[in-house]
Formats: C-alpha cells, sequence, structure tokens
C-alpha cells in the first residue's frame, strides 16, 4: 500500500512544488504523456497536446483554478512526487526519479482508467489508454510495460530552432496579413478556426479565453492569419515561459500551437505565422525556439525544417485496452 497521499490541484499556489518536480525530472529525461481515445482517432490524439504540441509537463499546461482533472502525490513530508493533468483524449503524468514509491504510478494509471470508463460509458468504442514515451526513456519503457501497456504505431517529434541563425523575412500571400489575437473579440472566431483545423476538437469559446490567462502566451505572438474578407485562416502561438527559463537557465520560447483551415494550406501561410513568431522571440531575447509535431504529419515536418526546425528526439506510441 502506497504511503504517498493524493490530492487535487490547488490552482497557481502549487506552482513553486511542480517548476522543482519538473526540475528534478528534466535531469533524467523522465517526462511521459498519456492518451485516452478510440483506435480511429489516433492521429488526433498526438495533436490534442497541442497546448504545446509537446509530449512533455509544462506548469502552463495547468488550469488557473482548481479542478477534478489535474492531480497531485505528495509523501509523508508534504513533498510533491507525482503529477497527473487529464483532460478528453490525453493525459501528462510526472514521476519525480528518486522516488522509491513506484506504485503511485499505478495509481495513476488507475485514476486515468476511471476516467476512461466515464467515456467508455458515454458511447465510445474501442477505448484504450494511450501513452507517449522518449526512445530512448528504456527506464519508462520498462515502467509502461509493467503497467500493462504495450508499443503501438505512431510516434512524435520534439523539434528546435536555434535563433542565432538567420531568419528569413516573413512574406504573407497577396491580400493576406496578420494580426495578433484581440480578446474576447475575437474569441468565437478564434475557436472557429481551432476546430476547423483538425477533425474532432470542439473548443469552446470559454476554453479560449482561459488558454490565453496563461502568464507565458506573449499577447503580440498570439497571431492570427487573415484571409482578404477578414476570415481566420491560420494561427500561431507564440509563448515564453520566465518562469521555467529561470529554473532551467535556457532562453527558450515557443511557436505552437500552429494551424491553417484547409482551405487555405500550401498558400505559405504557416511559414510566414512561423517566421514572424521566430522574429518576434528573438526580439524578446529567446536563444531557441520549440515545438511537437506528430511524426506522420510530414508536410508539417518538411515545414518545419524549411524555417530551420531540427528533431531534438523522438516519442514512440504506446497502450493498453481499458475494459
Amino acid at each position: 500500500m502506497s504511503d504517498l497521499r493524493g490530492r487535487p490541484y490547488a490552482g497557481y499556489g502549487d506552482t513553486a512544488q511542480i517548476q522543482a518536480l519538473l526540475r528534478a525530472c528534466e535531469l533524467e529525461a523522465s517526462y511521459d504523456v498519456v492518451g485516452v481515445g478510440s483506435l480511429a482517432w489516433l492521429a488526433a490524439l498526438l495533436h490534442a497536446c497541442e497546448l504545446k504540441t509537446s509530449c512533455d509537463l509544462h506548469v502552463q499546461h495547468l488550469p488557473a483554478e482548481p479542478e477534478y482533472h489535474t492531480r497531485l502525490w505528495e509523501d509523508p513530508c508534504g513533498k510533491l512526487v507525482a503529477i497527473a493533468v487529464y483532460r478528453p483524449c490525453w493525459l501528462l503524468f510526472v514521476l519525480h526519479p528518486q522516488t522509491a514509491d513506484q506504485s503511485v504510478a499505478a495509481e495513476i494509471t488507475d485514476w486515468a482508467r476511471e476516467r476512461v470508463l466515464a467515456q467508455a460509458r458515454m458511447g465510445e468504442e474501442s477505448i484504450k489508454l494511450w501513452c507517449q514515451v522518449r526512445a530512448d526513456n528504456g527506464r519508462r519503457v520498462t515502467l509502461l510495460q509493467k503497467l500493462g501497456f504495450q508499443r503501438e504505431e505512431g510516434y512524435s517529434l520534439r523539434m528546435e530552432r536555434l535563433l542565432d541563425q538567420p531568419i528569413p523575412e516573413p512574406l504573407f500571400p497577396s491580400g493576406f496579413a496578420a494580426r495578433s489575437f484581440a480578446g474576447k473579440a475575437d474569441a468565437r472566431a478564434w475557436a472557429d478556426l481551432w476546430n476547423d483545423t483538425e477533425p474532432g476538437r470542439s473548443l469552446s469559446i470559454e476554453e479560449c479565453l482561459s488558454w490565453r490567462a496563461a502568464p507565458d502566451v506573449v499577447p503580440e505572438l498570439d497571431l492570427i492569419a487573415l484571409a482578404p474578407d477578414g476570415l481566420f485562416a491560420g494561427y500561431c502561438m507564440g509563448s515564453i515561459s520566465e518562469d521555467e527559463n529561470a529554473h532551467s537557465g535556457r532562453i527558450d520560447g515557443w511557436t505552437d500551437p500552429i494551424g491553417t483551415r484547409p482551405a487555405f494550406r500550401r498558400l505559405g501561410l504557416a511559414r510566414a505565422l512561423i517566421l514572424t513568431a521566430l522574429h518576434g522571440l528573438k526580439a524578446r531575447g529567446c536563444e531557441r525556439a520549440l515545438l511537437g509535431v506528430n511524426g506522420a504529419n510530414a508536410p508539417a515536418i518538411q515545414l518545419y525544417e524549411s524555417c530551420g526546425y531540427r528533431t531534438l528526439y523522438r516519442k514512440l506510441m504506446y497502450g493498453t485496452v481499458v475494459e
């Protein structure tokens, strides 16, 4: 029986403890992501982490307020040793690399399974609990296998772009323009844009605005591409986590998420938005830009490589049926 105590997330008051846990885990490269969805949703699953489209857990993933779908585990002295964040179709969890009580991983998995079964009762078929792990993290692979996960098809990439290299000037197609997100007045149109970018999305206006409450989002780099008729055609969100950078000793920014409505693809909009964001991050002192991408999305990978990104590492898919 575990002597760890699970409790709900208490909001931003937990940030300092969470940052300490993430620093310890970063040294071990032990971050993990778990996703829940039908087999047919596998491709969409990898995009479900587009709060950063990364597969690592960051403080900016966490909601501002306490809620049922974020949970912490502490040792008897009150030290944080694990955190799990669940959202429809995905769950992130992190374990402190020095914790001797590995049973907490089973508790986290059971916690996620309860939510999977609730989804199954709503009519979902072929429910699986999905998990991604870095290809070079043998210890986490072993842990997942002990928890009943098996290797599945699919992977994602973490990519970086060093900003000391020249950045081309953005070139938007004739008649198109870019501007930053304007708050509540843009929320409905932006949510529609997000939902149109990938099948199965259903972002609400409230979620759209809540996203912008995260302190790392740079408002001027929360970019929208406008079609000649004013329709929102694409997006690229630039962000900088000053708190995370202070703890890591790096100066990183993000150009993520990125997306274009299907009718406006292959026009150069995403490239122009990315380059605009890269210039903005560099002007704010960033040394590196990061993003994540589904490994099966060859056009996106080619686009990012053309903008100067390179692959840092790959994460593999594991899954287990939930009954």
